[in-house]
């Protein structure tokens, strides 16, 4: 079996697409701290590292348990700085040449691969991971070399229960359930500006026989869904399944199941794709920590990626958002935990199709960006 392993806004889209043309330069256990990274030289770099993270929400999930193994292990502290993969992609881009805007960076796995094709990234030795290395396996490396998966994102579709139930409603299961018309008026789409709809085209396209180049069959689909909103804040959609406005919408698994712990009505569900005769529950990528091109503190950056890697780090983001940990024995503990059992579920690493980024980014993406647009904005 063959299988493939967050907001692009236009100009982000067209500085990533620059870079990719033309490449060059670059910028400026079980939660044991005392036995990660090891250095060449043994010795830790002084100051502060600097971490250009996620959203507040997530950065302080790390924070609560990463900041004081780290400064325990390596006598230094982080300053985090909030961001989003494409963001921080669009600050790696314009900093390059000068400055490097931070030694760590929050990106993902479409991010990860235009930061790569830009050169703004510094490569990763595996082997200064040495508490988290050996649990990492080659499939969580989106890019080989450089930074390794801290989570598995499962893209699929959340929904409001208790609304389906009043209206009567049953659904498959499945991406169809985007395009059912008895959804209509409550149905809402990512816009295309998210990382969200960026992720989730090139999968579509190949679900439903769509040429790349020609995106017209599948916005006709989602046209005549006429989804009632296309949004731009994860925050918004949030707020809008609770409040019942919303029932179905595609959302990617952490900040769906963080409802569902919450005890809202709700549910995230596969979409159950077929593609080349094999069939995919989610569509999937990796957020990822990566070591920027020009930092001058590799040690402890090595030492922050190993450390946020390990049982203790991951134990909120899993608590509080049903995240997968990357690493593949703490899968396998997840699973066996009553309270986050239910949010791994049946799991499998081969219900993730993994889009062909580098090839969508390179070729494909700025056509589906203008159809979209002349489409649904103009």
């Amino acid at each position: 079996m063959n299988r493939r392993s967050k907001s692009i806004l236009p100009s982000i889209m067209s500085l990533a697409l620059v870079a990719l043309a033309a490449c060059g330069g670059g910028g400026g256990g079980d939660g044991d701290a005392g036995d990660a990274a090891a250095t060449d030289d043994g010795e830790f770099e002084s100051g502060t590292l600097v971490v250009l993270g996620s959203s507040p929400d997530i950065n302080a999930a790390w924070q609560a348990n990463v900041d004081q193994q780290f400064t325990e292990l390596t006598g230094a502290q982080i300053e985090w700085l909030p961001g989003a993969a494409p963001t921080n992609l669009t600050k790696l881009l314009q900093s390059k040449g000068g400055a490097a805007p931070a030694d760590v960076v929050f990106l993902d796995t479409p991010t990860q691969t235009q930061a790569i094709a830009a050169d703004v990234l510094q490569e990763l030795d595996r082997d200064k991971l040495a508490e988290s290395g050996e649990y990492l396996s080659d499939e969580v490396f989106p890019n080989e070399g450089y930074g390794p998966a801290n989570i598995v994102i499962r893209l699929g579709t959340c929904v409001n229960t208790a609304e389906l139930q009043k209206a009567g409603i049953e659904l498959e299961g499945s991406i169809e359930d985007w395009f059912n018309p008895a959804l209509q008026g409550h149905f809402s789409m990512p816009d295309i500006s998210t990382f969200y709809t960026q992720a989730t085209l090139p999968a579509l396209a190949a679900h439903f026989d769509v040429e790349p180049d020609d995106p017209s069959g599948l916005l006709d689909r989602i046209e005549q869904a006429a989804p009632v909103s296309f949004w731009t804040s994860t925050a918004d959609v949030q707020q809008s399944l609770q409040s019942g406005e919303v029932w179905v919408t595609p959302i990617l698994d952490g900040r769906c199941l963080n409802l569902a712990l919450q005890g809202q009505p709700i549910e995230f569900q596969p979409l159950n794709l077929e593609i080349e005769g094999e069939d995919y529950r989610y569509i999937g990528l990796y957020d990822t920590w990566d070591l920027v091109k020009g930092t001058e503190k590799p040690n402890l950056a090595h030492a922050f990626i190993d450390i946020s890697l390990n049982e203790q780090s991951m134990s909120k983001i899993q608590a509080d958002y049903g995240y997968l940990p990357a690493r593949s024995d703490l899968l396998e503990k997840a699973k066996q935990d009553p309270e986050l059992a239910d949010m791994v579920g049946d799991y499998n690493p081969e219900d993730l199709y993994v889009p062909d980024y580098q090839e969508w980014f390179s070729n494909h993406a700025s056509t589906w960006v203008d159809a979209w647009n002349q489409r649904f904005k103009d």
